[in-house]
């Protein structure tokens, strides 16, 4: 005999099990012997029966100069300004001059660095959110 266990919130197989012993439990749904070795990680529909691979999000990314065109020209001044006194402020810039093509909006220093910035107050409350979105 041959399980899916899933992950009951999120409908996702965790693990697959072979026993000789039936298992009745609300996680373990039996599958065939040609299905075992092929769910895991993958969605179970329980209306269908069926296993999907789930969807990735989507990479978003903007090229460096968009993604710099988001903050106004004041703002940008300020950032390069603070940047001379304030070590935080200078890393985040840093990091910006490393980057060579596209900024990955949903990179944790992206965000960090940001965030970094409207609370240090070079960028206005809210500012940081409306970049990245």
């Amino acid at each position: 005999m041959f399980y899916a266990q899933i992950n009951i919130a999120t409908r996702i197989v965790v693990a697959e099990t072979m026993t000789h012993s039936p298992i009745e439990a609300e996680h373990m749904i039996e599958i065939t012997e040609e299905q075992f070795g092929t769910t895991l990680h993958k969605r179970h529909d329980e209306a269908t029966g069926v296993f999907t691979a789930p969807t990735a999000p989507p990479v978003r990314v903007l090229r460096k100069v968009a993604y710099l065109k988001r903050m106004t020209q004041a703002e940008r001044i300020a950032i390069r300004a603070a940047g001379a006194t304030n070590p935080v402020v200078n890393d985040y810039i840093e990091l910006m001059n490393a980057v060579t093509d596209v900024v990955h909006l949903d990179d944790l220093d992206t965000a960090a660095g940001v965030h970094a910035l409207e609370a240090v107050g070079l960028l206005a409350a809210g500012r940081a959110a409306e970049i990245l979105a």
